[in-house]
Parts: C-alpha cells; structure tokens; sequence
C-alpha cells in the first residue's frame, strides 16, 4: 500500500539517476504510472543535456508517445460537411423507402410516404399564409402523429416552430404566444379553448 497519492524517491548513482516512484492503486493504473515515469525520464534527459533551456520548454513526451497523441488520437475520420437540411434528408429517406414506418403511436402509424405528403400540405397552408423565413409557428398539440406532421411541415415551410404543451394554463400559453411573436400557430379544434 502506498502511504501517499504518488511519491518519488530519487538517489545519485554512478553518474545517473536512480529512483522509485510508489502510487495509489486506487488512483493509479500501472499504465499511467508508467507513463509519468516515462515523462520523467524524457524531462531529466532533456535538462542534462542543456540546462540553459527554460523549464516551459522542455519536453515531456518521446517522439513515440509525441506521434501517438498528435497523429494517432487524431487519425479519427471526419463527417463531411453537408448543407442538406432535415426536411431534404427526410425527402430523401421518404423517396427510397415511402412505404416504411416512420412514425407510430398508440397503434396507429404513418408511413414516411404519408408523413412526408402531409408535412408538405402543412408546409404549403403556411407559406399561403405568409408565413418568412425563419418565422414562428406554435405547434400547440397532444404527443402523436399530429405533432411530427406539424413539427416537419414547419421546418417544410422554413420557419421554427415553438412547442406549446397544451396542459398549460391558458395564461402560460398566451404568455408565450406574445412574447415568442408567433405568425401562426397549428393546433387542434379540441385545444383552441386553451388558446383563446
């Protein structure tokens, strides 16, 4: 057991160094102690050979361990960038695969086909509204269908939309329908109550 963290113990012998370093195994892998040792090793070496250079130059790493931190760690491969959106990639997926499920709830389902129709039907009721660019749109809806159809046909339509949780108070709700600067909000027959 070791009495301390890490401690090092070092003694001059026949023109070297000789020394002994303890560690926690709690705390410490053999690895990384090894590795510290090696650091070590790299540093003293490199003050024996010139002592002028200052301290916040000297190395830590051998040209091994240097190559592995700066080469290999980084030798991940990359994602390329694209500048395709979410509704081009989901048009996309929709085109090879129209008949799949995308999306299902409480035993219903709509496919990527369908969902992909009615997020463009969505999407075009919007635009004829005037909705903008980048224009908000709340989507005031139970969790189910509905509510992927109108989250996809608000980004369709290039706009954000605004989540209103329809369990809200009513004054919560007319609360963030101001201070968000809604330009529409999509809801159902049975939640408009809630809203006005």
């Amino acid at each position: 057991t070791s009495r301390f963290d890490v401690s090092l113990s070092m003694m001059a012998r026949e023109g070297g160094l000789e020394g002994t370093l303890e560690y926690s195994l709690d705390l410490f892998t053999p690895t990384t102690a090894a590795r510290l040792a090696s650091q070590l090793r790299v540093l003293l070496e490199a003050v024996a050979q010139d002592a002028t250079v200052p301290v916040s130059r000297l190395p830590l790493m051998d040209a091994e361990e240097r190559s592995w931190v700066l080469v290999d760690w980084n030798a991940s491969a990359t994602v390329p960038f694209t500048e395709d959106t979410l509704p081009r990639l989901f048009e996309s997926h929709a085109r090879r695969a129209p008949d799949a499920v995308a999306v299902e709830h409480e035993g219903r389902t709509l496919t990527y086909g369908a969902l992909d129709a009615r997020a463009n039907q969505l999407a075009r009721h919007l635009l004829s509204l005037g909705l903008r660019p980048e224009g908000r749109v709340g989507l005031c809806l139970e969790r189910g269908l509905d509510l992927v159809v109108g989250m996809l046909g608000v980004l369709k339509a290039g706009g954000c939309y605004v989540p209103l949780d329809p369990s809200y108070p009513q004054q919560r709700l007319t609360f963030m329908f101001q201070d968000a600067g809604l330009s529409a909000v999509v809801t159902e027959r049975s939640l408009l109550p809630s809203l006005l």
